[in-house]
Protein backbone atom coordinates (compact mmCIF):
# COMPACT_ATOMS: atom_id res chain seq x y z
CA UNK A 1 0.00 0.00 0.00
CA UNK A 2 1.54 3.16 -0.85
CA UNK A 3 0.23 5.75 1.55
CA UNK A 4 0.42 9.78 1.09
CA UNK A 5 1.25 12.04 3.21
CA UNK A 6 -1.09 12.57 6.62
CA UNK A 7 -0.41 16.19 6.66
CA UNK A 8 -1.64 19.10 4.58
CA UNK A 9 0.30 22.33 6.63
CA UNK A 10 2.97 22.50 9.00
CA UNK A 11 2.84 24.34 11.96
CA UNK A 12 6.64 25.27 13.67
CA UNK A 13 7.54 26.53 17.05
CA UNK A 14 10.22 29.02 16.58
CA UNK A 15 13.21 28.64 19.43
CA UNK A 16 14.83 25.85 19.26
CA UNK A 17 12.85 24.40 16.19
CA UNK A 18 14.08 27.02 13.42
CA UNK A 19 16.52 29.16 15.40
CA UNK A 20 19.63 28.46 17.76
CA UNK A 21 18.45 31.13 19.83
CA UNK A 22 16.94 28.98 22.41
CA UNK A 23 20.39 29.02 24.66
CA UNK A 24 19.85 32.93 24.46
CA UNK A 25 16.49 32.93 26.53
CA UNK A 26 17.42 30.26 29.12
CA UNK A 27 21.15 32.14 30.05
CA UNK A 28 18.52 35.56 30.27
CA UNK A 29 16.32 34.06 32.70
CA UNK A 30 18.69 32.33 34.21
CA UNK A 31 20.13 35.68 35.06
CA UNK A 32 16.98 37.28 35.79
CA UNK A 33 15.59 34.79 38.69
CA UNK A 34 19.42 33.98 39.90
CA UNK A 35 18.77 37.96 40.93
CA UNK A 36 15.62 37.62 41.73
CA UNK A 37 16.22 34.15 43.69
CA UNK A 38 19.35 35.54 45.99
CA UNK A 39 16.34 37.74 47.86
CA UNK A 40 14.47 34.80 49.59
CA UNK A 41 17.71 32.75 49.55
CA UNK A 42 17.47 30.14 47.29
CA UNK A 43 19.79 28.55 45.00
CA UNK A 44 20.01 29.14 41.39
CA UNK A 45 17.41 28.63 38.20
CA UNK A 46 18.52 24.89 36.52
CA UNK A 47 18.26 24.03 33.04
CA UNK A 48 16.02 21.12 34.21
CA UNK A 49 13.40 24.24 35.83
CA UNK A 50 13.98 26.07 32.43
CA UNK A 51 12.30 22.76 30.43
CA UNK A 52 9.64 22.06 32.85
CA UNK A 53 7.88 25.05 34.05
CA UNK A 54 9.36 27.96 31.30
CA UNK A 55 10.44 26.36 28.48
CA UNK A 56 7.65 27.75 25.32
CA UNK A 57 5.42 29.43 27.53
CA UNK A 58 4.54 32.54 27.01
CA UNK A 59 6.61 35.33 29.68
CA UNK A 60 3.75 36.31 32.67
CA UNK A 61 2.79 32.23 32.63
CA UNK A 62 6.67 30.63 32.75
CA UNK A 63 7.13 33.55 35.85
CA UNK A 64 4.39 32.16 37.55
CA UNK A 65 4.94 28.49 37.45
CA UNK A 66 8.46 28.78 38.48
CA UNK A 67 8.03 30.92 41.59
CA UNK A 68 5.04 28.59 42.16
CA UNK A 69 7.59 25.87 42.48
CA UNK A 70 9.82 27.45 44.13
CA UNK A 71 7.03 28.41 46.58
CA UNK A 72 7.87 32.23 46.17
CA UNK A 73 4.70 34.64 46.48
CA UNK A 74 4.77 37.48 43.77
CA UNK A 75 3.11 40.44 43.06
CA UNK A 76 1.52 41.85 39.54
CA UNK A 77 4.34 44.74 39.69
CA UNK A 78 7.26 42.27 40.28
CA UNK A 79 5.79 40.11 37.81
CA UNK A 80 5.96 42.48 35.26
CA UNK A 81 9.37 44.00 36.55
CA UNK A 82 10.59 40.47 35.93
CA UNK A 83 9.05 40.18 32.68
CA UNK A 84 11.09 43.34 31.31
CA UNK A 85 13.98 42.24 33.22
CA UNK A 86 14.21 39.08 31.00
CA UNK A 87 13.57 41.12 27.53
CA UNK A 88 16.13 43.73 28.37
CA UNK A 89 18.31 40.92 29.00
CA UNK A 90 17.70 38.69 26.25
CA UNK A 91 17.77 41.34 23.53
CA UNK A 92 21.12 42.54 24.62
CA UNK A 93 22.98 39.10 24.25
CA UNK A 94 20.53 39.12 20.72
CA UNK A 95 22.19 42.21 19.65
CA UNK A 96 25.13 41.24 20.84
CA UNK A 97 25.84 37.72 20.17
CA UNK A 98 23.51 37.38 17.06
CA UNK A 99 20.88 34.57 15.72
CA UNK A 100 21.38 32.16 12.91
CA UNK A 101 18.67 29.55 11.46
CA UNK A 102 19.18 25.74 11.52
CA UNK A 103 20.57 24.58 8.46
CA UNK A 104 18.19 21.64 8.34
CA UNK A 105 15.54 23.79 9.68
CA UNK A 106 16.87 26.51 6.66
CA UNK A 107 16.47 23.14 4.03
CA UNK A 108 13.16 21.48 5.15
CA UNK A 109 11.29 25.35 5.04
CA UNK A 110 12.62 24.99 0.83
CA UNK A 111 11.28 21.66 1.01
CA UNK A 112 7.42 22.15 2.13
CA UNK A 113 7.66 25.43 -0.39
CA UNK A 114 8.48 23.66 -3.35
CA UNK A 115 5.80 21.10 -2.32
CA UNK A 116 3.62 24.09 -1.94
CA UNK A 117 2.99 22.96 1.97
CA UNK A 118 1.43 26.06 3.72
CA UNK A 119 3.64 27.07 6.73
CA UNK A 120 2.85 28.89 9.99
CA UNK A 121 5.41 29.79 13.12
CA UNK A 122 4.08 29.75 16.80
CA UNK A 123 6.05 31.37 19.48
CA UNK A 124 5.35 32.67 22.76
CA UNK A 125 7.94 35.19 22.66
CA UNK A 126 6.98 39.46 21.35
CA UNK A 127 10.17 39.36 19.70
CA UNK A 128 9.16 36.65 17.02
CA UNK A 129 8.60 38.95 14.13
CA UNK A 130 12.27 40.69 14.69
CA UNK A 131 13.69 37.54 14.28
CA UNK A 132 12.02 36.37 11.56
CA UNK A 133 12.75 39.28 9.36
CA UNK A 134 16.64 39.25 11.02
CA UNK A 135 16.83 35.89 9.69
CA UNK A 136 15.10 36.73 6.33
CA UNK A 137 12.71 33.92 6.69
CA UNK A 138 9.30 35.38 6.96
CA UNK A 139 8.49 35.17 3.78
CA UNK A 140 8.03 31.28 4.26
CA UNK A 141 5.47 31.59 6.56
CA UNK A 142 1.86 32.05 5.06
CA UNK A 143 0.61 33.02 9.52
CA UNK A 144 2.44 34.34 12.40
CA UNK A 145 1.12 33.91 15.53
CA UNK A 146 3.46 35.52 18.91
CA UNK A 147 2.59 36.21 22.02
CA UNK A 148 1.44 39.93 20.88
CA UNK A 149 -1.21 38.63 18.52
CA UNK A 150 -2.41 35.78 21.88
CA UNK A 151 -2.41 39.15 24.43
CA UNK A 152 -4.81 41.03 21.60
CA UNK A 153 -6.73 37.79 21.63
CA UNK A 154 -6.97 36.57 24.88
CA UNK A 155 -5.34 33.58 23.89
CA UNK A 156 -3.83 30.64 26.66
CA UNK A 157 -0.20 30.28 26.34
CA UNK A 158 1.40 26.45 26.21
CA UNK A 159 0.41 23.58 27.22
CA UNK A 160 -2.55 25.04 25.96
CA UNK A 161 -3.33 24.40 22.47
CA UNK A 162 -5.33 27.83 21.63
CA UNK A 163 -1.90 29.25 19.50
CA UNK A 164 -1.79 26.05 17.64
CA UNK A 165 -5.95 26.19 16.75
CA UNK A 166 -5.65 29.60 15.79
CA UNK A 167 -2.93 28.92 13.12
CA UNK A 168 -4.54 26.33 11.31
CA UNK A 169 -7.66 28.35 11.52
CA UNK A 170 -5.54 30.98 10.23
CA UNK A 171 -4.20 28.58 7.01
CA UNK A 172 -7.92 27.82 6.97
CA UNK A 173 -7.31 23.84 7.81
CA UNK A 174 -8.37 21.27 10.47
CA UNK A 175 -6.26 20.47 12.90
CA UNK A 176 -6.31 16.85 11.62
CA UNK A 177 -5.10 18.28 8.23
CA UNK A 178 -1.49 19.63 10.04
CA UNK A 179 1.84 18.21 11.83
CA UNK A 180 3.03 20.35 14.73
CA UNK A 181 6.78 20.57 15.06
CA UNK A 182 8.11 21.81 18.74
CA UNK A 183 11.11 21.16 21.25
CA UNK A 184 9.20 22.26 24.48
CA UNK A 185 7.78 19.72 26.64
CA UNK A 186 4.66 22.36 26.80
CA UNK A 187 4.70 22.72 23.08
CA UNK A 188 3.75 18.49 22.56
CA UNK A 189 1.56 18.90 25.20
CA UNK A 190 -0.20 21.85 23.53
CA UNK A 191 -0.21 20.20 19.79
CA UNK A 192 -1.94 16.99 22.05
CA UNK A 193 -4.72 18.61 23.37
CA UNK A 194 -5.20 19.96 19.77
CA UNK A 195 -5.47 16.92 18.47
CA UNK A 196 -3.37 17.74 15.29
CA UNK A 197 -2.61 14.69 12.40
CA UNK A 198 0.96 14.63 14.21
CA UNK A 199 3.20 16.24 16.80
CA UNK A 200 6.52 15.83 16.49
CA UNK A 201 9.06 16.44 18.76
CA UNK A 202 12.65 18.17 17.66
CA UNK A 203 15.59 17.12 20.19
CA UNK A 204 18.81 18.66 19.51
CA UNK A 205 21.96 18.41 21.32
CA UNK A 206 21.66 20.55 24.76
CA UNK A 207 18.12 20.84 24.33
CA UNK A 208 14.95 18.92 26.17
CA UNK A 209 15.75 15.05 25.61
CA UNK A 210 14.13 12.99 22.83
CA UNK A 211 12.43 10.67 25.99
CA UNK A 212 11.21 13.44 27.71
CA UNK A 213 9.34 14.71 24.67
CA UNK A 214 8.27 11.26 24.07
CA UNK A 215 6.77 10.59 27.55
CA UNK A 216 5.19 13.92 26.81
CA UNK A 217 3.40 12.63 23.95
CA UNK A 218 4.99 13.26 20.73
CA UNK A 219 3.99 11.00 17.93
CA UNK A 220 7.74 11.20 16.79
CA UNK A 221 11.22 12.51 17.93
CA UNK A 222 13.58 13.71 15.40
CA UNK A 223 17.12 15.37 15.54
CA UNK A 224 16.69 17.31 12.65
CA UNK A 225 13.87 18.71 10.92
CA UNK A 226 14.61 16.77 7.39
CA UNK A 227 13.70 13.57 9.14
CA UNK A 228 10.53 14.99 9.00
CA UNK A 229 10.19 13.73 5.56
CA UNK A 230 10.88 9.94 6.44
CA UNK A 231 8.27 9.98 8.72
CA UNK A 232 5.28 7.68 8.39
CA UNK A 233 1.55 8.35 9.71
CA UNK A 234 -0.08 7.17 12.64
CA UNK A 235 -1.98 4.24 11.77
CA UNK A 236 -3.93 5.22 14.72
CA UNK A 237 -4.77 8.97 13.59
CA UNK A 238 -5.29 7.52 9.82
CA UNK A 239 -7.66 5.06 11.04
CA UNK A 240 -9.78 6.25 7.98
CA UNK A 241 -7.39 5.47 5.00
CA UNK A 242 -6.34 2.20 6.67
CA UNK A 243 -10.05 1.36 7.03
CA UNK A 244 -10.62 2.65 3.42
CA UNK A 245 -8.11 0.01 2.70
CA UNK A 246 -9.68 -2.77 4.09
CA UNK A 247 -13.06 -2.14 2.36
CA UNK A 248 -14.77 -5.63 3.20
CA UNK A 249 -11.40 -7.51 2.04
CA UNK A 250 -10.43 -10.15 4.72
CA UNK A 251 -7.75 -9.34 6.74
CA UNK A 252 -4.88 -11.56 8.22
CA UNK A 253 -2.25 -9.91 10.57
CA UNK A 254 1.19 -10.95 10.68
CA UNK A 255 2.99 -9.32 14.23
CA UNK A 256 6.47 -9.20 15.15
CA UNK A 257 7.30 -10.30 18.89
CA UNK A 258 9.90 -8.25 20.73
CA UNK A 259 9.16 -3.58 20.50
CA UNK A 260 6.08 -4.90 19.25
CA UNK A 261 3.87 -7.15 21.53
CA UNK A 262 6.48 -6.70 24.54
CA UNK A 263 8.89 -3.84 25.38
CA UNK A 264 12.51 -3.92 24.51
CA UNK A 265 13.65 -4.93 27.83
CA UNK A 266 18.28 -4.72 28.63
CA UNK A 267 17.80 -8.94 29.10
CA UNK A 268 15.92 -10.53 26.29
CA UNK A 269 14.97 -13.14 28.73
CA UNK A 270 13.03 -11.07 30.69
CA UNK A 271 10.79 -10.21 27.98
CA UNK A 272 6.91 -10.66 28.08
CA UNK A 273 4.18 -9.58 26.26
CA UNK A 274 2.21 -6.35 26.76
CA UNK A 275 -0.80 -7.72 29.14
CA UNK A 276 -3.76 -5.84 27.83
CA UNK A 277 -2.66 -6.99 24.05
CA UNK A 278 -3.29 -11.23 25.09
CA UNK A 279 -6.75 -11.09 25.76
CA UNK A 280 -7.66 -9.03 22.62
CA UNK A 281 -5.64 -10.78 20.14
CA UNK A 282 -6.97 -14.13 21.28
CA UNK A 283 -10.68 -12.71 20.76
CA UNK A 284 -9.29 -11.38 17.11
CA UNK A 285 -7.67 -14.72 16.04
CA UNK A 286 -11.50 -16.41 16.78
CA UNK A 287 -12.27 -14.85 13.48
CA UNK A 288 -8.90 -13.12 12.29
CA UNK A 289 -6.11 -15.56 11.03
CA UNK A 290 -3.00 -14.70 13.04
CA UNK A 291 0.60 -15.43 13.11
CA UNK A 292 3.89 -14.40 15.13
CA UNK A 293 6.51 -14.10 13.17
CA UNK A 294 9.91 -13.46 15.68
CA UNK A 295 13.66 -14.11 15.79
CA UNK A 296 13.20 -16.04 19.12
CA UNK A 297 12.33 -19.76 18.39
CA UNK A 298 9.47 -20.63 17.53
CA UNK A 299 9.01 -22.65 21.05
CA UNK A 300 10.33 -19.95 22.69
CA UNK A 301 7.74 -17.29 21.15
CA UNK A 302 4.88 -19.44 21.27
CA UNK A 303 5.29 -20.11 25.01
CA UNK A 304 5.79 -16.03 25.39
CA UNK A 305 2.28 -15.43 23.40
CA UNK A 306 0.77 -18.42 25.17
CA UNK A 307 -2.41 -18.18 22.49
CA UNK A 308 -3.49 -21.54 21.25
CA UNK A 309 -4.67 -21.43 17.78
CA UNK A 310 -2.12 -19.30 16.01
CA UNK A 311 0.46 -19.40 12.98
CA UNK A 312 4.24 -19.23 15.13
CA UNK A 313 6.74 -18.80 12.86
CA UNK A 314 10.33 -18.85 14.81
CA UNK A 315 13.99 -18.19 13.52
CA UNK A 316 12.80 -15.55 11.19
CA UNK A 317 10.71 -17.87 9.33
CA UNK A 318 13.25 -20.59 9.03
CA UNK A 319 10.70 -23.01 11.50
CA UNK A 320 6.72 -22.66 11.10
CA UNK A 321 4.42 -24.51 13.20
CA UNK A 322 0.18 -23.78 12.96
CA UNK A 323 -3.17 -24.89 13.70
CA UNK A 324 -4.14 -28.70 12.19
CA UNK A 325 -0.47 -30.08 12.88
CA UNK A 326 0.54 -27.51 10.17
CA UNK A 327 4.55 -27.48 10.43
CA UNK A 328 7.24 -26.20 8.27
CA UNK A 329 11.12 -25.48 8.15
CA UNK A 330 13.75 -24.51 5.84
CA UNK A 331 15.72 -27.98 5.80
CA UNK A 332 18.92 -26.78 3.99
CA UNK A 333 19.80 -24.57 7.17
CA UNK A 334 20.71 -27.66 8.87
CA UNK A 335 23.72 -28.05 6.53
CA UNK A 336 25.43 -24.99 8.38
CA UNK A 337 24.72 -26.23 11.80
CA UNK A 338 28.91 -27.07 12.10
CA UNK A 339 29.87 -24.02 10.73
CA UNK A 340 27.26 -22.51 13.50
CA UNK A 341 29.14 -24.26 16.31
CA UNK A 342 32.50 -23.57 15.24
CA UNK A 343 31.48 -19.99 15.04
CA UNK A 344 29.59 -19.72 18.51
CA UNK A 345 32.97 -21.34 20.05
CA UNK A 346 35.28 -18.15 18.52
CA UNK A 347 33.00 -15.70 19.60
CA UNK A 348 32.73 -17.16 23.34
CA UNK A 349 36.16 -17.19 23.20
CA UNK A 350 36.27 -13.37 22.59
CA UNK A 351 33.37 -12.58 24.90
CA UNK A 352 35.41 -11.72 27.90
CA UNK A 353 36.39 -8.19 25.98
CA UNK A 354 32.87 -7.28 25.81
CA UNK A 355 31.68 -7.24 28.89
CA UNK A 356 27.32 -7.69 28.95
CA UNK A 357 27.54 -9.55 25.86
CA UNK A 358 25.17 -11.87 25.85
CA UNK A 359 24.94 -14.89 23.18
CA UNK A 360 21.52 -16.78 22.07
CA UNK A 361 21.89 -20.05 20.42
CA UNK A 362 18.78 -21.36 18.53
CA UNK A 363 17.80 -23.94 16.61
CA UNK A 364 19.15 -22.28 13.51
CA UNK A 365 20.45 -19.15 14.77
CA UNK A 366 22.51 -17.49 16.62
CA UNK A 367 22.07 -14.34 18.19
CA UNK A 368 25.09 -11.92 19.93
CA UNK A 369 23.10 -9.45 22.05
CA UNK A 370 25.02 -6.51 22.69
CA UNK A 371 22.93 -3.87 24.15
CA UNK A 372 24.21 -4.24 27.57
CA UNK A 373 27.88 -3.78 25.89
CA UNK A 374 29.54 -0.43 25.97
CA UNK A 375 28.77 1.83 23.03
CA UNK A 376 32.61 2.37 22.63
CA UNK A 377 32.76 -1.46 21.71
CA UNK A 378 30.58 -1.38 19.15
CA UNK A 379 32.14 -0.85 15.93
CA UNK A 380 35.14 -3.07 17.62
CA UNK A 381 32.74 -6.19 17.86
CA UNK A 382 30.98 -5.50 15.00
CA UNK A 383 34.36 -5.67 13.18
CA UNK A 384 35.43 -8.82 14.67
CA UNK A 385 32.10 -10.43 13.85
CA UNK A 386 32.29 -9.57 10.27
CA UNK A 387 36.12 -10.70 9.72
CA UNK A 388 34.81 -13.94 11.87
CA UNK A 389 32.04 -14.75 9.22
CA UNK A 390 34.32 -14.20 6.05
CA UNK A 391 36.18 -17.90 7.18
CA UNK A 392 32.89 -19.63 6.75
CA UNK A 393 31.27 -20.19 3.66
CA UNK A 394 27.68 -21.18 4.93
CA UNK A 395 27.02 -18.36 7.50
CA UNK A 396 26.09 -14.42 7.23
CA UNK A 397 25.41 -11.81 9.83
CA UNK A 398 22.17 -9.87 9.79
CA UNK A 399 21.58 -7.03 11.61
CA UNK A 400 19.09 -6.19 14.28
CA UNK A 401 18.02 -3.48 17.07
CA UNK A 402 20.88 -4.15 19.46
CA UNK A 403 21.35 -7.57 18.13
CA UNK A 404 23.70 -9.79 15.11
CA UNK A 405 22.24 -12.74 13.80
CA UNK A 406 24.73 -15.56 13.02
CA UNK A 407 22.34 -16.85 10.34
CA UNK A 408 22.46 -19.38 7.52
CA UNK A 409 23.00 -18.15 4.47
CA UNK A 410 19.86 -18.64 2.26
CA UNK A 411 17.51 -16.64 0.74
CA UNK A 412 15.06 -16.92 3.37
CA UNK A 413 14.08 -14.04 5.82
CA UNK A 414 10.79 -12.80 7.77
CA UNK A 415 9.37 -11.67 3.90
CA UNK A 416 9.56 -14.79 2.27
CA UNK A 417 8.13 -16.68 5.56
CA UNK A 418 5.09 -14.42 5.06
CA UNK A 419 4.39 -14.99 1.58
CA UNK A 420 4.55 -18.85 2.50
CA UNK A 421 1.73 -18.25 5.11
CA UNK A 422 -0.09 -16.46 2.81
CA UNK A 423 -0.31 -19.32 0.68
CA UNK A 424 -1.30 -21.73 3.81
CA UNK A 425 -3.53 -19.56 4.62
CA UNK A 426 -5.04 -19.14 1.22
CA UNK A 427 -5.13 -15.16 0.84
CA UNK A 428 -6.86 -14.85 -2.65
CA UNK A 429 -4.81 -11.80 -4.23
CA UNK A 430 -7.34 -8.39 -3.96
CA UNK A 431 -9.64 -9.98 -1.33
CA UNK A 432 -7.74 -10.33 1.36
CA UNK A 433 -5.24 -8.10 3.52
CA UNK A 434 -2.29 -8.96 4.62
CA UNK A 435 -1.17 -6.27 8.00
CA UNK A 436 2.22 -6.34 9.65
CA UNK A 437 3.54 -4.86 12.53
CA UNK A 438 7.53 -4.85 13.51
CA UNK A 439 9.83 -2.86 14.76
CA UNK A 440 13.25 -3.75 13.82
CA UNK A 441 15.90 -4.09 10.65
CA UNK A 442 14.92 -7.59 10.17
CA UNK A 443 10.96 -6.34 10.03
CA UNK A 444 12.06 -4.79 6.58
CA UNK A 445 12.03 -7.74 4.55
CA UNK A 446 8.08 -8.17 4.88
CA UNK A 447 7.52 -4.11 4.50
CA UNK A 448 9.34 -4.31 1.51
CA UNK A 449 7.38 -7.46 0.30
CA UNK A 450 4.05 -6.02 1.46
CA UNK A 451 4.58 -2.64 -0.31
CA UNK A 452 2.39 -2.85 -3.60
CA UNK A 453 -0.34 -5.43 -1.63
CA UNK A 454 -0.79 -5.18 2.05
CA UNK A 455 -0.07 -3.08 4.76
CA UNK A 456 3.15 -2.14 6.87
CA UNK A 457 3.63 -0.89 10.36
CA UNK A 458 6.77 0.21 12.00
CA UNK A 459 6.93 0.47 15.62
CA UNK A 460 8.84 3.34 17.49
CA UNK A 461 9.23 7.18 17.61
CA UNK A 462 12.74 7.45 16.01
CA UNK A 463 13.95 8.27 12.46
CA UNK A 464 12.16 6.16 10.02
CA UNK A 465 14.64 6.93 6.89
CA UNK A 466 14.30 4.12 4.71
CA UNK A 467 11.96 1.65 5.92
CA UNK A 468 9.47 0.85 3.19
CA UNK A 469 6.84 0.57 6.18
CA UNK A 470 3.17 2.61 5.29
CA UNK A 471 2.34 3.54 9.04
CA UNK A 472 3.35 4.01 12.41
CA UNK A 473 2.90 3.17 15.93
CA UNK A 474 4.53 4.05 19.09
CA UNK A 475 4.64 1.44 21.28
CA UNK A 476 3.56 -2.09 21.98
CA UNK A 477 0.55 -0.28 24.28
CA UNK A 478 -0.16 1.61 20.92
CA UNK A 479 -0.28 -1.74 19.44
CA UNK A 480 -2.42 -3.09 21.82
CA UNK A 481 -4.92 0.30 21.12
CA UNK A 482 -4.86 -0.55 17.47
CA UNK A 483 -5.55 -4.60 17.86
CA UNK A 484 -8.79 -2.76 19.78
CA UNK A 485 -9.64 -1.16 17.28
CA UNK A 486 -9.46 -3.93 14.69
CA UNK A 487 -11.61 -5.69 17.05
CA UNK A 488 -14.05 -3.27 17.58
CA UNK A 489 -14.52 -2.39 13.61
CA UNK A 490 -13.52 -5.64 11.61
CA UNK A 491 -14.03 -8.90 13.81
CA UNK A 492 -17.90 -8.82 13.02
CA UNK A 493 -17.34 -8.38 9.12
CA UNK A 494 -14.91 -11.35 9.12
CA UNK A 495 -15.41 -14.79 8.52
CA UNK A 496 -15.30 -17.65 11.39
CA UNK A 497 -12.39 -19.81 10.10
CA UNK A 498 -11.38 -22.83 11.51
CA UNK A 499 -8.37 -22.97 13.17
CA UNK A 500 -7.51 -27.43 12.57
CA UNK A 501 -8.35 -25.99 8.46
Amino acid sequence: MNTTESYSAVILDLDGVLTDTRNLHYDAWKQTFDEYLRNYGQGPFSQKEYEQYVDGKPRSQGILDFLIFRGIPITSSELQKLGQRKNEIYLSELDHQGVVVFSDALRALRKWRDKGVPLAVVSSSKNTTKILDRLRIRNYFEVEMNALIGEEMHLEGKPSADFFLEAAKRLNKKPDECIVVEDAVAGIQAGNAGNFASVIGVARPGQTGGKELSEAGADFVVTGLEEIFDLKPNIIKSWRNFAQFIDGKEMALFLDFDGTLSEIVPDHHDAQMVEEIRPVLTRISDSIKVAIISGRDRKDVKARVGIDGLFYAGCHGYDISGPGCFHFQIEEAEEASSEMNEAIKQIESHADKYPGLSIERKKYFTAIHYRNVDSSLHQSLKNEINDLVKSFKKLEVRRGKMVFDLAPKLKWNKGEAVKKLCEVLDMAPGKTVAVYIGDDLTDEDVFCELHSWGIGIKVGIESMAGTCSDYSLRTPSEVATFLNKIEQNFTQQEKQWRRGA
